[in-house]
């Protein structure tokens, strides 16, 4: 089961406000407005599906020179799963350079590395039983999806915005594959959440006929306030 919230978590506009019909943007490099983040933050979740609390999760960004680390760590209310993620991305484009993973439950231990580089991406699994290499060509203009919920924050996000850009799925179970990530402002609407109720940009990432929703504060730190991926949802607690 855990394996599936993590994978969901980080792959990744039903209406407007304008009521004209609008042409998607073709896909490309984004457009980053601002880095909400001095240094370094970390930020903690629960986890939700329907109405129970089924885990935990931490969100920390560390800026360092030229490049940001997103760490990632979930763990099940019964502590059997944790999922530790850590995405480095180039800190002035948000491009990846790469991901590590482990994901350990009571079957064992996966690990992941995941290496951009000349126009590719190569990713090694392994466990205690089997190791497998796969590469993808991403060509120029993508981002990884370990990478989204902190590239979200960057965008210029206003009523009608609207983006598209080619998502890297690289440390899951599966293949290395890309998609075409679809982004949408749908409103701006209070929400609250333990940390307390926020003025938030409702943005929806829409890829392959899925929809994750977003909720990110109208504020100086735009904190990821809310983050629904379709089954589970996540709440901010608190932010350091």
């Amino acid at each position: 089961m855990w394996h599936v919230i993590a994978t969901c978590l980080l792959l990744v506009a039903l209406f407007a406000c304008n009521p004209q019909e609008e042409t998607p943007p073709p896909p490309g490099d984004v457009a980053i407005q601002m880095v909400p983040w001095e240094g370094q933050e970390e930020a903690r979740y629960r986890l939700l599906r329907g109405d129970r609390t089924v885990g935990q999760a931490s969100i920390a960004i560390v800026h360092q020179g030229r490049t940001i680390e997103v760490r990632q760590e979930f763990i099940d209310s019964q502590s059997r799963f944790r999922d530790e993620v850590r995405a480095t991305l180039d800190a002035t484009y948000f491009k990846p350079l790469a991901v590590e993973r482990a994901l350990t439950g009571p079957g064992g231990e996966r690990r992941w590395r995941v290496q951009y580089g000349d126009g590719k991406v190569t990713v090694t699994q392994e466990s205690d039983n089997d190791s497998r290499t796969d590469s993808l060509t991403v060509g120029t203009s993508y981002y990884d999806s370990w990478g989204d919920i902190a590239l979200w924050r960057t965008l210029p996000l206003d009523y009608g915005y609207q983006a598209a850009y080619v998502d890297v799925g690289t440390a899951i179970l599966r293949k290395p594959a890309a998609a075409i990530m679809h982004l949408k402002v749908v409103t701006k609407e209070p929400i609250t959440v333990p940390a307390g109720t926020f003025l938030a940009w409702r943005l929806e990432a829409e890829s392959k006929g899925e929809t994750q929703t977003a909720w990110i504060a109208d504020t100086a730190r735009r904190e990821l306030v809310r983050y629904d991926n379709g089954t589970y949802i996540f709440e901010l607690e608190e932010l350091h």
